[in-house]
C-alpha cells in the first residue's frame, strides 16, 4: 500500500475512529516540523558549497581539456578534485531527505483495522537510499575514477609530454587561484563551527566530512597559486604537483567507492538515524584539524592511540620541527649553487638577471644560490620536426589517400583562381656556433611558432603566381631545395639562431573540396591521352603493314620480272636453236614445223587414216576415257 492509498484508508475507514486519525495527523505534523526546523540551518551552506564546486570543476575542465584555453594536467586534475568534493556535498545534501524519511519510518504507526498493512514510509526510504547510494554517489564516482586513471594512463608519462599552463597566464591564474582559496577556507570554518556545536552537529553528522573536503580544496586552491608563481621560475612543481593530485584523487575516490558500496548494502530502515558515508580516512588523516601536520599527528592519537602529549621524543621533535625545517631549506638553497649540464646542450649562466655571453659545456658547474644566479640549458643536439601546412590526426582516423581527409590542412593561394595544399615536414635544430646560439638564446622565445611562421611566408613567395599545372609537375626535390633555402635565408635575416636542417615534401595535391572536380578533369587528360596514344600506335601499325606489303610486292617484281627474263632467254635460245637446224637442213626443219603445226591444228579432232596396202584404218579418236584409239577392220579395199 502506498502513502497516499494509507492516508486516504486511515480518513474515510469507520473502523480507524478518531484516534487513528489523530495519530495520521500527529505523524504528518510531526515529521513536517523536524524536517523543516532543522535542515533549513544548513542546507543553503552545503548546496553552495555543492554549487560553488560543480562551477569550479567545470571550470577546470573547461581549461584543461582545451575546450577553451591553451589546456592543461594540472587543471584537469583540479578538475576531477573539485567534482569528487562536490559529489560529497550532494550525498550530503540528500542525506537530510533520507533521514526525513527515516524519521516518517519511525513515527509510523500501523492502523487497527489493517495488521497486514505495510508501511508506505519504508518503500520511499529504499528508493531515496537507491538513489542516494547509486545514482548520486557510485556512478559519478566510478565516472570520475575511470577519467582519473585514464589520465594517468594517457597523459602523464613520460613526464616530458605533460601539458603545462602558458607562463602569461599564470599570474591571473595564481590571483583565481587564492581568491577560491579564501572562499573554500571560509566554507571550512563555517562547516568546523557546525561540528563543534553539539546540538548542530546531530542535525548534519556529515559536517567533518565536509569540512575535511573543503579543507582539501582550500590547500589544493592554494598550492595551485604558489606553482603557479613559481612557474616565472621553473617549471617541473606544476608537473609534480598534476601527478601528486591526481594519485590522491584515485585513492580518495576508490576510497569512497567502498564506503558507498557498504553503505548501501548495510543502511536499512530500521535503523535509529542515518549518516552518508562520507567521511574519507585519507582526508581525516590530512585536513581534520586544517592544518596537515597537526592533522597526522591527531589521527595518530585518536585512531591507534599514540599518545604524542607523554612521549617526550615526540615533543622534542615538534618543538624541533621548524629548526630542522628551516636548517634543511638553508641546506638545499645552498644546494643549488650546483647545476649540471646535460650531454648534447649547450647552458648559459644568468647572474641578477645579466646573461653572461659565454657557452657553459656539459657537465657539473658552479653558480650564485637561487634566485640570484640561475641556469638556462638548450637541448643543441635535439632535431625537432615540425608539420607545416597540415595537422595530422590520430594513426586510428588517418588517411593516406589525399582525396579523403586526414587532417586539418591549410589551402595555399596560387593566384586568383587556383590554390593548392602542401604537406611538408621541417627538421631543425639550434645553431651551435656562439653567433647563432646567443641569438636563439636572446631573440627566440617560441621556435616551433617562429619555424612554421616563416615556413609559410617561403612557401608563399615560392609559389605565388604561379599555375597548379605548374606546383604538380615541378621537381620535388630541387622545389623543397628551394623552400629550405628560403627559410634559411628569412631566419638568418631575423636572426633567430635556428639551422634548418631540411624541408621533406610529403605530398602536394589541391584542396580536398575541389578533389571530385580535379579528378574528373584529371580522368579527362587521361582518357584524351590514351586516345592519342592508341591513334599514333594505330597509326605506326598501319605504317608498318603497308611498308610490309610494299616490300612484298616489289619482292614478287623483282621474281617475276626474273622469270620474264629467263622466260626470254628460254625463248631467245629457242629461237637460236630453230635458226641453226633451219641452216643446216631446211627441208627437214620445214617437215618439222609442218608436222608440229598439224599436230596442233589437229589435235582433239576426229582422224582417220586409210592405207590401200592394208584391210584396216585407224580411228584417232579416244575411246571411253582412257586415251586409246581404236582399230576398225573393215573389209573395203
Amino acid at each position: 500500500m502506498s502513502k497516499s492509498e494509507y492516508e486516504h484508508a486511515s480518513s474515510e475507514s469507520p473502523s480507524s475512529g478518531g484516534r487513528s486519525e489523530y495519530s495520521a495527523g500527529v505523524v504528518r505534523e510531526t515529521s513536517s516540523s523536524k524536517v523543516g526546523y532543522r535542515s533549513g540551518s544548513w542546507r543553503g551552506l552545503v548546496l553552495g558549497t555543492a554549487g560553488f564546486a560543480t562551477v569550479s570543476a567545470i571550470v577546470m575542465f573547461v581549461y584543461g581539456l582545451r575546450i577553451w584555453g591553451s589546456g592543461s594536467l594540472l587543471t584537469t586534475v583540479l578538475g576531477i578534485q573539485l567534482s569528487l568534493v562536490a559529489i560529497t556535498s550532494f550525498l550530503v545534501a540528500h542525506a537530510g531527505r533520507l533521514r526525513a524519511k527515516l524519521l516518517e519510518v519511525k513515527n509510523w504507526r500501523r492502523p487497527e483495522w489493517g495488521n497486514n498493512v505495510e508501511n508506505p514510509y519504508e518503500i520511499e526510504f529504499d528508493q531515496s537510499k537507491t538513489i542516494h547510494f547509486l545514482l548520486i554517489g557510485i556512478i559519478p564516482t566510478v565516472i570520475f575514477a575511470g577519467f582519473a586513471a585514464l589520465v594517468l594512463s594517457k597523459w602523464t608519462f613520460p613526464v616530458e609530454n605533460v601539458l603545462l599552463i602558458p607562463a602569461g597566464q599564470t599570474v591571473l591564474i595564481a590571483i583565481l587561484a587564492m581568491t577560491c582559496s579564501i572562499v573554500w577556507l571560509m566554507l571550512a570554518r563555517s562547516f568546523d563551527a557546525i561540528a563543534g556545536d553539539e546540538e548542530n552537529s546531530r542535525d548534519l553528522p556529515e559536517a567533518e566530512s565536509m569540512m575535511e573536503a573543503a579543507w582539501e580544496s582550500c590547500w589544493a586552491m592554494a598550492f595551485l597559486a604558489v606553482v603557479m608563481l613559481s612557474r616565472q621560475i621553473v617549471d617541473w612543481p606544476e608537473t609534480v604537483l598534476s601527478i601528486f593530485f591526481l594519485a590522491w584523487s584515485l585513492l580518495v575516490s576508490v576510497e569512497q567507492l567502498c564506503r558507498l558500496f557498504s553503505g548501501w548494502m548495510t543502511a536499512k530502515a530500521t535503523h535509529d538515524s542515518f549518516k552518508s558515508p562520507t567521511v574519507v580516512f585519507l582526508r581525516y588523516m590530512v585536513f581534520v584539524r586544517g592544518n596537515p601536520i597537526k592533522s597526522f599527528f591527531f589521527t595518530m592519537e585518536q585512531k591507534w592511540g599514540v599518545s604524542f602529549r607523554s612521549s617526550w621524543s615526540i615533543r622534542f621533535v615538534a618543538r624541533a620541527m621548524v629548526p630542522s625545517l628551516v636548517l634543511v631549506f638553508f641546506m638545499a638553497w645552498a644546494l643549488s649553487c650546483l647545476y649540471v649540464v646535460g650531454l648534447g646542450e649547450f647552458g648559459v649562466r644568468k647572474d641578477f638577471g645579466k646573461i653572461h655571453h659565454e657557452i657553459i659545456e656539459p657537465g657539473i658547474h658552479f653558480k650564485y644560490p637561487y634566485p640570484f644566479g640561475t641556469v638556462m640549458t638548450f637541448p643543441v643536439k635535439k632535431i625537432s620536426m615540425l608539420p607545416i601546412g597540415y595537422e595530422k590526426k590520430t594513426s586510428a582516423e588517418y588517411s593516406y589517400i589525399w582525396t579523403k581527409e586526414h587532417g586539418t590542412e591549410f589551402e595555399i593561394p596560387l593566384n586568383q583562381e587556383e590554390s593548392f595544399v602542401v604537406n611538408a615536414m621541417v627538421q631543425f635544430k639550434i645553431k651551435e656556433d656562439p653567433t647563432g646560439f646567443f641569438n636563439y638564446v636572446e631573440k627566440c622565445q617560441n621556435p616551433e611558432n617562429a619555424v612554421s611562421e616563416f615556413a609559410y611566408r617561403a612557401l608563399v613567395d615560392a609559389t605565388m603566381g604561379r599555375t597548379m599545372e605548374y606546383v604538380m609537375s615541378v621537381d620535388r626535390a630541387a622545389f623543397a631545395k628551394e623552400l629550405s633555402d628560403r627559410l634559411q635565408k628569412q631566419l638568418d635575416a631575423e636572426e633567430i639562431g635556428i639551422q634548418v636542417l631540411e624541408v621533406s615534401l610529403l605530398n602536394l595535391h589541391p584542396p580536398v573540396s575541389a578533389a571530385k572536380d580535379y579528378l574528373e578533369v584529371l580522368s579527362e587528360e587521361i582518357r584524351q591521352e590514351s586516345k592519342l596514344h592508341t591513334a599514333r600506335e594505330q597509326g605506326i601499325c598501319r605504317q608498318y603493314q603497308a611498308e610490309v606489303q610494299a616490300a612484298a610486292e616489289i619482292a614478287q617484281a623483282k621474281v617475276n620480272g626474273i622469270i620474264k627474263v629467263q622466260n626470254a632467254k628460254n625463248e631467245t635460245a629457242g629461237v637460236l636453236q630453230a635458226h641453226e637446224t633451219y641452216r643446216l637442213n631446211p627441208g627437214c626443219y620445214r617437215f618439222q614445223f609442218w608436222l608440229d603445226n598439224a599436230q596442233s591444228v589437229l589435235e582433239d579432232r576426229r582422224l582417220v587414216l586409210v592405207d590401200e596396202s592394208i584391210e584396216v584404218f585407224f580411228d584417232s579418236q579416244k575411246s571411253g576415257g582412257n586415251g586409246m584409239s581404236r582399230a576398225i577392220l573393215s573389209n573395203a579395199k
